[in-house]
C-alpha cells in the first residue's frame, strides 16, 4: 500500500489538475490511517496534493488534526474566483506576506506578455532574473511585459520573489490547465504571448557568455515587436 500511494503523491505532486488521482490518493491514505501505517511524510503528501488541488479547507483539516507534523503553510486567506469558475489565465495574487491569497484573471488575451513558468526554489530562474534585470537593454521591457508564474502554491516564496527582484508581477496559477501551452515541469521556461497566442518560446537558462539564451530572449522580444 505504500508502494502505491507514493507513486500516486508522485502524480499529484506533478499533476495537481488531474483531481481523480487526488481522490484516488485520499481513499488510499484514508485505508492507511485506519491500518495505523501512516507517518509525518504520508501526511505531508497528502496535504500537498490537497493544495495542488487547491482544495484548502481539507488542507487545513488536516493541519488541525495533525498539529505536531511540520506542514508548509498556505495563507490564512484565500479569495476564490466567482463561483468557483475556472476561467482563461486564472491565477492567484498573493499579498500581506504570503497571508492571502485572491483569484484574478491575468490579462494575457490582449498585447504582448512574456510569461515565465516557474518553481519559486529554482536557482536557475532567479539567475535568469538577475541576469535579465541587471542588463539595461532589457530590464525596463521584461519589467513592462514580463511577469512570473507557478503552479507551486508557494505564497511566502512568492512574496519573497516579488520583494527580491522589485516585481510587481509574480502569480500562482490557479491551474496549469488555465494556460494551455504552458509547460511547469521544468523551470524557467520563457513564453512569448501576443493576444493570448505563443508565439515564441524556450526553455533553461545558461549562465556562460557563449549561452544562446540572451539570443533566444531577445529572439522573443523580437517576435512581440518590443
Amino acid at each position: 500500500m505504500r508502494d502505491i500511494y507514493g507513486a500516486l503523491a508522485r502524480v499529484t505532486f506533478l499533476a495537481g489538475d488531474e483531481l481523480r488521482y487526488v481522490d484516488f490518493q485520499q481513499r488510499v491514505f484514508t485505508e492507511m490511517v485506519r491500518r495505523r501505517i501512516m507517518g509525518e511524510s504520508e501526511v505531508r503528501d497528502m496535504f500537498l496534493a490537497f493544495v495542488g488541488a487547491r482544495r484548502f479547507e481539507e488542507a487545513r483539516g488536516l493541519r488541525s488534526r495533525y498539529p505536531s507534523f511540520k506542514l508548509p503553510s498556505i495563507p490564512d486567506t484565500v479569495v476564490p474566483a466567482p463561483l468557483g469558475e475556472h476561467r482563461p489565465w486564472g491565477a492567484y495574487a498573493i499579498s500581506d506576506e504570503g497571508r492571502r491569497a485572491e483569484a484574478v484573471t491575468l490579462p494575457l488575451g490582449k498585447g504582448p506578455h512574456i510569461v515565465v513558468a516557474m518553481w519559486t526554489g529554482c536557482s536557475v530562474t532567479e539567475h535568469a532574473i538577475e541576469d535579465i534585470l541587471g542588463d539595461p537593454e532589457v530590464s525596463d521591457r521584461f519589467r513592462q511585459n514580463g511577469m512570473l508564474l507557478t503552479t507551486r502554491f508557494d505564497a511566502v516564496g512568492v512574496e519573497k520573489w516579488k520583494t527580491r527582484f522589485g516585481l510587481r508581477d509574480v502569480y500562482v496559477a490557479e491551474r496549469a490547465g488555465g494556460f494551455p501551452g504552458i509547460g511547469f515541469l521544468s523551470s524557467p521556461g520563457f513564453y512569448f504571448l501576443q493576444d493570448g497566442k505563443i508565439v515564441y518560446e524556450f526553455k533553461g537558462w545558461g549562465r556562460r557568455p557563449e549561452s544562446s539564451s540572451r539570443a533566444r530572449l531577445q529572439k522573443g522580444f523580437e517576435a512581440l515587436g518590443l
